[in-house]
């Protein structure tokens, strides 16, 4: 079927008549096709996004059911979330105006999507099988990113500050299996190479205020990783003559030979 033949059927489409946003939008690619005798790119690609969302086992756009699926989606989803405060917005609108954006029609499909019975039930499973090992890889990646805004800013203070909660799985993977978190990890779980009493000194390379110190390993793991490179592992020092710990990371130390 050619370009006018599928224009002109998208606009005589009952389905989308009940769209006044979208009818009126097919009829204007309709008419810049009988104007011009193409589209461009762009133009295209929306009569086979028209064409999709208006086949006959699309869901049903016209304003009384938007507001029924709104209203059906919202209440699987979290309360207070971005798509709940979303979802009540165009609600809203869907009452007042009776109209959609484009947009708003694209984000809804993708919470619908995010909130079907398969995706719930998927996360439900995921939920029941998060392991306390994986909740400490989460806690080291997100001190890592708290400690280096602005990135996943929001989604390491929920995992640091919110007592019980468990990440969908999209954002444990995302936190936690990226390069700059894989060398926090491998760092964080490490064996440490100076046990607790080991003698230490600082290297050349230790930071002002470090070199030049011989002391003993007090703790190892004393504070979270926030460096994504190898050999930072964070350990208490207790140098002698002082009465201070400091700390130091696994690469800036050595064997003490004293």
């Amino acid at each position: 079927m050619n370009l006018r033949k599928r224009l002109n059927a998208l606009v005589a489409n009952p389905r989308i008549q009940n769209a006044k946003r979208d009818h009126d939008f097919a009829k204007s690619l309709l008419a810049y096709y009988e104007r011009t005798g193409r589209l461009t790119s762009g133009r295209k690609v929306w009569v086979d996004r028209l064409e999709e969302r208006y086949a006959e086992d699309a869901p049903d756009n016209s304003d009384d059911a938007l507001g029924a699926r709104i209203e059906a989606v919202r209440t699987k989803v979290a309360e207070g979330s971005w798509d709940h405060n979303f979802l009540g917005s165009v609600l809203e609108q869907n009452r007042s105006r009776g109209e959609l954006s484009h947009r708003q029609l694209e984000i809804l499909e993708k919470i619908e999507s995010r909130h079907s019975d398969e995706m719930l039930a998927r996360r439900e499973n995921w939920a029941s099988n998060y392991t306390e090992e994986m909740a400490d890889r989460m806690r080291v990646a997100a001190e890592y990113y708290a400690a280096n805004p602005p990135y996943y800013a929001d989604l390491a203070r929920s995992v640091l500050h919110t007592e019980g909660f468990i990440p969908t799985e999209k954002q444990y993977r995302t936190l936690t299996e990226n390069k700059y978190a894989a060398k926090v990890l491998q760092a964080h779980f490490a064996a440490p190479a100076f046990p607790v009493g080991s003698k230490v000194a600082a290297r050349a390379n230790a930071p002002y205020g470090l070199k030049g110190k011989k002391g003993f390993v007090m703790k190892t793991d004393a504070k979270p990783v926030t460096n994504a490179a190898r050999g930072t592992k964070v350990y208490m020092i207790l140098p002698i003559g002082e009465a201070t710990p400091v700390f130091c990371e696994e690469r800036h130390l050595k064997r003490g030979r004293f």
